[in-house]
Order: C-alpha cells, then structure tokens, then sequence
C-alpha cells in the first residue's frame, strides 16, 4: 500500500495478509481491511487487528467505513455467502455483530456513514439498504429508482442526500430518485463505478 504527502510517494503499509479489499479514514488513521486483518496506521505506528483475535469466524474483510469519532463499521465475508456486520470504536475492546436480515445470503460492496450513524448499505443484488439503530429500509429495482439491484457504490452528501453507482448514477433525496445516464445525455458509457464528497 502506497500513500502520498507533500514528499511524494512512499510505501506505508508492506506485509498484509492478503490483496487490500478496502480501506478507510477517521481523521488522521488509515484502517485497511485485508484479508482477515485490519492494519491500523497512524502517523508512522501500525497496529494489527487480526479477525482471529475477536471471535470473528474464518473468512475476509471485504468493506470498512468510519464516523470522524472513530466509531468503525466492517462488512465481514464468512465465505458462505453470509455477510455479517459488525461494528467496533476505535478504541477496541469488542466488536457487536449487526445483522442486516434484508441482506442475509448476499454480499456487500460498499458502506457509508451519514448523520446520526445511520449507515448506508450497497450490495451485491439486495438493492440499497439502509440501517437507522437497527431498523432497516431497502431500496430495490424495480419498485425503487434503482436501474438494478447491483449497487457497487454509495456515498452520502452533506445535505444528506445519498448516491449510488449501479454502472448509471442515482440520487436519494429522501423522498425521490433521480437516475443520471446516457439517456440524459450523463455518463455515455453507462460505466460509473465510485463516487465521493470531499
């Protein structure tokens, strides 16, 4: 894993065990979900979580996103076709396990934090999800606005208002979606992967 500051490049991060699945920020720390591990960089000091440490079962972190208190969410692959969540602070002393039963049996791309922690769920045939303290909403084609139920990517505007990538790019308000693709003359090619707020 290479990073980059006013020197330039550098490698940050050289022994993992396994390909870098995902990685993170909360302020100033890097957390990397790869393989069975987290490694925790911050400033030049690294710190390993090892899945084996927590009770986790055996298997891969496929997604972690953070609050800016630190508070760090993992979507973690048993390789069952079972993807649990769970949910530690930095400061870890346990992690919580929170299952989404709307996304039971189906994998996760991508999560993403908005206000009040309310976690964003993109996934890998089970639509949108979103979990609000436990309590699940699911966004899916063809009721939703979604153009498919493959969502590889959300992301949550200050305004609150959320965006997925599905190949085309949809927004939530909260109340309606709004689709963007070649139709309207918005990303030709149908190919839009990520997006990000600053």
């Amino acid at each position: 894993l290479f990073g980059s500051d006013s020197s330039g490049w550098k490698e940050v991060l050289t022994a993992t065990s396994g390909t870098v699945a995902t990685i993170t920020f909360s302020r100033d720390t890097a957390f990397v979900g790869s393989g069975n591990a987290v490694n925790v960089l911050h400033g030049g000091e690294r710190e390993l979580w090892a899945a084996s440490e927590y009770d986790f079962p055996p298997g891969q972190f496929r997604v972690l996103t953070t609050n800016s208190r630190g508070k760090i969410w993992a979507a973690y692959d048993d390789g069952f076709g079972s993807t649990n969540l769970y949910v530690a602070g930095y400061a870890l002393d346990s992690w919580g396990v929170d299952t989404v039963s709307s996304l039971k049996g189906i994998g996760v791309y991508d999560m993403a934090v908005g206000a009040n922690d309310v976690l964003w769920v993109a996934s890998a045939g089970g639509g949108l999800v979103k979990v609000d303290h436990g309590i699940e909403t699911q966004w899916k084609y063809p009721t939703a606005g979604l153009p498919t139920n493959y969502v590889f990517n959300v992301a949550v505007e200050k305004t609150g208002a959320v965006w997925c990538s599905t190949g085309k790019v949809s927004r939530f308000d909260g109340s309606s979606w709004t689709t963007y693709s070649s139709a309207n003359g918005v990303f030709p090619g149908n190919t839009a992967r990520d997006i990000a707020f600053p």
